[in-house]
């Protein structure tokens, strides 16, 4: 699921005019949390 999180930010930022990499770097870190919080469940 998290991974899936990932590609599509991914995806998003890497179709966009001037990707914003702060806010893909937020975006991915809340995935990134996201995915502990399923390993721990």
């Amino acid at each position: 699921m998290a991974r899936t999180c990932e590609i599509a930010v991914t995806q998003k930022f890497l179709s966009e005019d001037g990707p914003d990499l702060a806010k893909l770097t937020e975006l991915l870190t809340l995935c990134e949390r996201e995915r502990r919080r399923e390993e721990r469940a």
